[in-house]
């Protein structure tokens, strides 16, 4: 996608190549100085008004839909589907906020950190974010909520990416480093059981009545899983485990022709 920039006698002056795919957004600043764009690339890039590349301020994984400059210029307000984001530029801000994107409610607002917040992404399934400031990493549920903290040895966490699965995450680091991440401890609960992502590849099971405990041993890394009506249902990139509660020990195994984006339980 291209913008071009024009004088007051309507002559295009320069073309510039702004964005892979269509540019969807364009929007001077308030005071005239700089120039955002977004676009299907997932990308909002700040421009000056000659046209030249300043900074690559956000990168996501979905398209750009929409995007909005603070009246102060201080901050810009992007969609990432049903979601509204704020995005400060001068790195002050140590707290993050939810909003409803359909009622413009706030949902969440969180405490102060210790340092600014200079990363933050919602993976592709909307279930989690991740928050990046000096030297931590922040996972949080689709609520706000923190779910878990990581002390990091990498300076700030300038950019963050998710895998399409939802599962990994890479960072970079101020340190010139890059740094990825898994999402474990998922937890689901059903009956008297309760099954937990300890690992990649590994998750435990306890029945909390009986106290069995049971250690499954994936061969690849788990990317879904759901729990219900006796069985557990893995899958990893390759392959869908179907596990009774009434047998851990031999499971069901298939192959899998494609990616698979969700599963639902049902009674027969």
């Amino acid at each position: 996608g291209q913008y071009h920039l024009v004088n007051k006698n309507g002559r295009i002056e320069k073309s510039v190549n702004a964005h892979k795919g269509a540019m969807i957004v364009g929007r001077w600043s308030n005071d005239d100085s700089a120039l955002l764009t977004a676009g299907e690339d997932a990308l909002i890039k700040i421009w000056s008004r000659s046209g030249m590349l300043r900074s690559t301020i956000i990168k996501t994984n979905l398209p750009i839909l929409t995007s909005s400059w603070s009246p102060d210029c201080s901050t810009i307000l992007y969609s990432q589907g049903a979601n509204l984001i704020l995005q400060p530029l001068n790195s002050n801000s140590k707290s993050h906020k939810v909003w409803d994107a359909n009622n413009n409610q706030l949902l969440y607002s969180s405490g102060i950190g210790d340092y600014p917040i200079t990363a933050i992404s919602w993976c592709p399934s909307g279930n989690y974010f991740a928050v990046g400031s000096f030297n931590t990493i922040k996972l949080c549920d689709k609520n706000g909520w923190l779910h878990s903290v990581e002390k990091v040895n990498t300076g700030s966490i300038y950019s963050i990416a998710w895998s399409s699965d939802s599962t990994q995450v890479a960072m970079a680091c101020g340190n010139g480093k890059l740094l990825t991440g898994h999402i474990i401890d998922r937890r689901l609960e059903w009956d008297n059981y309760e099954a937990t992502l300890i690992k990649r590849k590994m998750i435990e099971i306890r029945d909390i009545g009986n106290e069995v405990h049971e250690i499954l041993e994936i061969s690849d890394r788990v990317v879904h899983l759901e729990f219900g009506f006796g069985h557990l249902v893995v899958t990893t990139l390759a392959q869908c485990h179907i596990y009774s509660v009434t047998n851990w020990n031999t499971p069901a195994i298939f192959n899998l022709k494609r990616s698979i984006s969700t599963i639902l339980l049902a009674e027969k």
